[in-house]
Parts: structure tokens; C-alpha cells; sequence
């Protein structure tokens, strides 16, 4: 009965919310957590290939959805891997696709895909929580967010015990990634710069306390639209030679040629729909577009407050000073990263309202280099 757990989870719908233990609920002990990142990705970003890491990340979220057809998984996009709840019972089907994933990304991007898997009730075991949330958005799509410091441990664990690494079959067949998609091109800043922000608080008490007042006063210096995903100057991609490259992971499968044509059909048609405001049953660019927007995941919650923010660099440094005056009282730790676009992944399922959903990230190293300075900060504390 426990499969339905996300399913019946009460959600919320504000974000300033997001903190509240009221709407927290512990994970089911026989679920497990599945961790995947993209190991050398570094590298990836000095090339210029942060995309790729992202729709590696995007990848494994969308072929888990994929093959859990009759169970809500909640999951967060991290930018170079992501996090999910799974049943115990879908465990081989979703490893078995992780596993192609990784023989995809590591043969044709020349990434390592690090997948682990955790019992839940290993957390439990070592005093720590692992609560799901349910955020509802304003098209009634619902995204997860973690809390108690599950996710936090998941990781660490996964670090320092090889018996969590799931060992990749070099001979899985190709995942499922049906809706998986990175259509639009780079997201080029309407207010200035695009900040890339993750906040964690160093206070176990007043944490709550804590994430609330930097989420409010980030509010108060941000006036305008932060979503980088309504900026006007957001592009639909033409099939060019370089989108089919940044798509590989997705075009070199079986069947790739219709793939590839209905692709490129799909493409022209939201184009010509789009610039001349017209409509067909089944598909209005115009709301799919505003629909978009709502359904994208620029803020988030997982152990740590995540932003992807679209601001003026004036309103940058504000929020960089607070947030340093914060770390040097010893109240938090933050990474942060700033970038002249950003990076959009879509994963459609289907184009009701809330059937898709828009993973959003800075460019050039986004939530990767700001984990990184995250963590130069945590080893100060």
C-alpha cells in the first residue's frame, strides 16, 4: 500500500512554505533513495558542455517516470544527477534503466554516471529523517521536496560505502526516454545576470527559521519576475547539427531516424504555430508556453534551498552580501554562480497542463560550481 504514498501526500502551494514541518511526511521505510551524478563534469563544462551533463541528470528522472507507470515517484533535479523515491518493488526496472543511461553517457558523451542505491530505512538506522513534500504549482503539476537531512546522509553514505554503488550491465538495452527533450536554446538573462544559488543552514534548531528569512528577504530585493523561463527572449531550437549533438543521448538509440524525423517535424510545426498564433486541436503554443513557465522548477527545496534566479547584478551583490554576512555569523553555508544564460530540459509526458515539466538550470557550471563553492564554505564552518 506504501506505493501510493506520494500519491496521497496533502501538497501545499505556496513556496515560502517550503520549510514547514506541516508539510513534511516520513519516506516509507521499504522505499528506496536512488542518487545518480555525473562524475567528471568539470571537464564537461570547460568544453562548453554543461548541456550534456543536464540531460544526463534530466535522463535519469524521466526514464524512471517512464517505467514506473503505476506509482507517483518524487524526485530533484540537481543539475549534474538528481534524487528519487522509489518502491522496493521497482528497484530492478529502474536500475536496469540507470544502467543504460550510464552505457549511453559514458559511450557517446564520455561522462561517468555514478548511480547509488539506499534504503530508506538505512537513514532511519543512523537517527536521521527523510520527509517528502508535495509542491503544487498553479497548473496542478506537483514536485517533491526533502527535508531532515535524509538526502544530505544519502549522499555521504554513498561516498564512503561501495555496497550502496549500483554496478553498471554493460549490456543493457537502450532506456526509455520517451519526452525527454532540450528544445529551447540557451536563456539569455532579461534582468542582467542569472544566479545559480544553493543555501544550507549550519543550525539544526533554527533551520526552518533560518531558510524562511533568507527565502522572504531574497523576495524583498527581487522585485521583478525572477523565473528565468519567462524571459522574453526565450527560443525554440531548429533541428540544427549541433542540437542533435547536445541530444545524443537520446538520438542514439533504436529507431533513431523516426525519432529524429518527427523531431524536426514537431520543431517546424510549434514554430510556425507559435509565430503566427495559431492553433491546432490538441496544442496551443501560446498557453503550452505559459503552462511552461509555471511548471519550471527554478526553486526547490532538498536539505538545501535551490534557486536558479534571473535578477539585476545590482540585486546579485545584494543577495551575495546578505548571504555572506549570514555565512560569516555562522548561520549558513552557500555556493553561488553566475552565468549570462540559462539552461532549460524539458520532459513532457503529455500536453495537459500539468503533463510536463521544465528542469532549469544556470549555464557554464550552474548548480555543479555552486556546489563546489558550497562546499569550500562548509569546509570553513
Amino acid at each position: 500500500m506504501s506505493e501510493s504514498f506520494f500519491t496521497d501526500l496533502p501538497s501545499f502551494s505556496d513556496f515560502g512554505d517550503m520549510c514547514q514541518s506541516k508539510h513534511y511526511h516520513p519516506a516509507p521505510q521499504d522505499w528506496l533513495i536512488v542518487l545518480t551524478d555525473v562524475k567528471g563534469s568539470t571537464k564537461a563544462i570547460e568544453e562548453g558542455r554543461y548541456k550534456d551533463v543536464n540531460m544526463i541528470g534530466a535522463a535519469c528522472i524521466s526514464a524512471a517516470v517512464n517505467v514506473c507507470t503505476n506509482v507517483d515517484i518524487p524526485y530533484v533535479f540537481g543539475g549534474d544527477g538528481a534524487t528519487l523515491l522509489i518502491p522496493a518493488s521497482y528497484k530492478d526496472i529502474v536500475t536496469k534503466e540507470l544502467s543504460a543511461i550510464a552505457q549511453l553517457a559514458l559511450k557517446y558523451n564520455d561522462l561517468s554516471l555514478r548511480v547509488g542505491v539506499i534504503p530508506v530505512a538505512e537513514i532511519y538506522a543512523q537517527n536521521k529523517s527523510f520527509d517528502v513534500a508535495k509542491f503544487e504549482m498553479s497548473t496542478g503539476l506537483s514536485i517533491a521536496m526533502f527535508s531532515g537531512g535524509g538526502a544530505s546522509l544519502a549522499d555521504e553514505i554513498l561516498k564512503n560505502d561501495e555496497r550502496f554503488l549500483l554496478e553498471i550491465d554493460k549490456n543493457s538495452e537502450d532506456p526509455n526516454l520517451e519526452g525527454l527533450s532540450c528544445r529551447w536554446k540557451p536563456i539569455p538573462s532579461q534582468n542582467g545576470t542569472i544566479i545559480s544559488l544553493l543555501v544550507v543552514s549550519l543550525s539544526n534548531q533554527n533551520a526552518e527559521e533560518t531558510y524562511n528569512e533568507i527565502n522572504s528577504h531574497i523576495d524583498t530585493i527581487i522585485t521583478q519576475p525572477a523565473n528565468p523561463a519567462r524571459s522574453r527572449k526565450l527560443k525554440y531550437k531548429w533541428p540544427t547539427f549541433e542540437t542533435l549533438r547536445q541530444s545524443q543521448i537520446v538520438w542514439r538509440q533504436k529507431g533513431v531516424l523516426k525519432k529524429l524525423l518527427r523531431h524536426i517535424f514537431e520543431i517546424t510545426l510549434f514554430n510556425i504555430l507559435n509565430r503566427f498564433g495559431l492553433k491546432i486541436p490538441g496544442l496551443d503554443t501560446q498557453q503550452y508556453k505559459q503552462d511552461m513557465i509555471d511548471n519550471s522548477d527554478y526553486r526547490k527545496f532538498d536539505d538545501m534551498l535551490r534557486m536558479v534566479i534571473d535578477c539585476s547584478q545590482e540585486q546579485a551583490q545584494q543577495i551575495n552580501v546578505y548571504l555572506q554576512n549570514k555565512h560569516l555569523s555562522g548561520d549558513i553555508a552557500y555556493g553561488l554562480h553566475y552565468s549570462e544564460t540559462a539552461l532549460m530540459t524539458c520532459f513532457v509526458s503529455n500536453l495537459q497542463k500539468n503533463g510536463h515539466i521544465h528542469f532549469i538550470d544556470g549555464n557554464d557550471g550552474g548548480y555543479a560550481y555552486a556546489a563546489k563553492e558550497l562546499k569550500n564554505r562548509m569546509g570553513t564552518c
